[in-house]
C-alpha cells in the first residue's frame, strides 16, 4: 500500500520526479509542498531580525487552520519536516521559547499547539511568557496588533542561563515577538527569533 499525502489524502509521489522522492522523503505530496511558498530569509522587522520559513499565503493559511481550529494534530509534522535537518543544527544551542497562547484556546483545542508543531525536533523549551487575556491578532485591526504591552507579560521563570529562541507560528504584523523580545533583550545570551510562516507585506517594508 503506498503511502498517502497527510493534507491531499493522494499518493506521497504526486508532483514529485523520482530523484526527489527518493532523496526528498516528505510527508505530504509535491503538489501540496510546492504550494507552500518559501521564504528561508531573515527579515528585519523594527528592531527585530525574524528568520521566517514560509511566506503567509492562502495554502499555509488555511493548513495552519485546519491544524489548529479543526484540531488535526496529524498536520502538526507537515510545517516542519523539510526544515528538521537544518532547524537543528541552526539552533542546537538554543533554547526555544514560544509565544504565549491563552488557556482558554488550549483547553478548547486540547493541546498546545505551537510546542507541537516543534515535537519532532526534540529541543529544549521554556515558558516564559503568559497572556493576561483572551486575545486573538487575527480577528484585531491592523492597527490594534500593536497594542500587546499588557496583553504578553513575563511570568515567574527564570531565563535559561543560554542562548534563547523565541519562536510564533505565524507572523502577520511582529507584535507578537517584538513584545516578546522587548521582554528579555537584556538577557546575557544571543537572542535570536523564528517564525514559520510571515507576511510577505513585512518583507517588502525593508
Amino acid at each position: 500500500m503506498k503511502d498517502k499525502c497527510l493534507l491531499c489524502f493522494g499518493d506521497i509521489q504526486n508532483g514529485l520526479t523520482l530523484y526527489e522522492y527518493v532523496m526528498k522523503q516528505d510527508c505530504i505530496c509535491g503538489t501540496c509542498r510546492k504550494q507552500f511558498e518559501l521564504c528561508n530569509q531573515i527579515v528585519k522587522i523594527g528592531e527585530i531580525e525574524v528568520y521566517a520559513l514560509y511566506f503567509y499565503n492562502d495554502f499555509f493559511e488555511n493548513s495552519m487552520f485546519n491544524y489548529k481550529e479543526n484540531h488535526d494534530v496529524v498536520l502538526a509534522k507537515i510545517f516542519l519536516f523539510p526544515h528538521l535537518k537544518r532547524l537543528k543544527k541552526m539552533y542546537e544551542d538554543y533554547v526555544f521559547v514560544f509565544a504565549p497562547s491563552s488557556k482558554g484556546k488550549e483547553e478548547e483545542r486540547g493541546f498546545s499547539s505551537l510546542p507541537l508543531l516543534f515535537a519532532d525536533l526534540k529541543v529544549e523549551k521554556q515558558y516564559l511568557f503568559e497572556k493576561t487575556k483572551e486575545y486573538k491578532q487575527s480577528s484585531q485591526p491592523y492597527q490594534k496588533r500593536y497594542q500587546v504591552k499588557d496583553i504578553i507579560v513575563r511570568n515567574k521563570h527564570m531565563l535559561p542561563t543560554k542562548k534563547i529562541l523565541l519562536v510564533d507560528d505565524m507572523c502577520t504584523s511582529g507584535a507578537t515577538l517584538k513584545r516578546m523580545y522587548e521582554l528579555v533583550k537584556n538577557h546575557e545570551f544571543e537572542v535570536a527569533l523564528l517564525t514559520i510562516g510571515i507576511n510577505k507585506k513585512l518583507t517588502t517594508l525593508q
